[in-house]
């Protein structure tokens, strides 16, 4: 399995360790139990995570386990918590964008309503 790079992956891992590194970010002094008997703080313990995988990533290729997922997961939460994109309130954007698109489709609807009210009235008022 040593030579073979392009066998694909499947799983949630790379978007836990993202969370987690998150996490470790925004709340670096909050305690993470270890099999809650031991207290670590969350920026160590997201530290020894990312050591850790970055050390099996190195010792041992073609585990089974893909640790370059690990942290890729935890390099896009880093960007993203860095970027701008965490000051955007996708929330509202949603509500904006649901707004306008029934706007949209209410005025397509009296439009049709009003093109049947309008050969209505060319071909006269007897005929319905």
């Amino acid at each position: 399995m040593a030579g073979t790079p392009n066998i694909p992956t499947i799983g949630a891992s790379g978007a836990i360790f993202g969370v987690l590194l998150a996490f470790g970010m925004l709340f670096p002094d909050n305690p993470i139990w270890i099999w809650f008997l031991f207290p670590v703080k969350a920026k160590w313990f997201v530290l020894a995570l990312g050591v850790i995988n970055f050390l099996y990533l190195i010792k041992t290729p073609g585990s089974g386990v893909s640790h370059v997922a690990h942290l890729g997961g935890m390099l896009i939460g880093f960007l993203y918590l860095k970027s701008n994109l965490k000051r955007i309130d996708f929330l509202a954007e949603a509500k904006h964008w649901y707004r306008e698109w029934k706007i949209r489709r209410a005025k397509r609807k009296f439009q049709v309503y009003m093109k049947k009210e309008d050969r209505k009235r060319d071909k006269g008022p007897w005929i319905h």
